[in-house]
């Protein structure tokens, strides 16, 4: 949240982290439920897999958007 405060405009600093809070309050709680479901419907491996898999194609598309869209200031 830090890095958020120093690269956001301050107009819309506010905004900016209540969205990032938001996310990530949802993340918390649907991944649980969601992760939870997979894994007593299949087996943890699955699970795990896929939380892999997720977390590799996160990886993939920051990288390959870092420097494209800069914040106006």
């Amino acid at each position: 949240m830090t890095y958020i405060s120093f690269i956001v405009p301050a107009q819309v600093r506010g905004y900016s982290i209540g969205w990032f809070i938001a996310a990530a309050d949802f993340g918390t709680s649907s991944g649980a439920f969601l992760m939870g479901w997979l894994a007593e419907s299949f087996s943890f491996e699955m699970m795990l897999s896929i939380a892999a898999g997720l977390g590799g194609v996160t990886i993939i598309l920051a990288l390959s958007h870092q420097g494209r869209k800069k914040v106006a200031h």
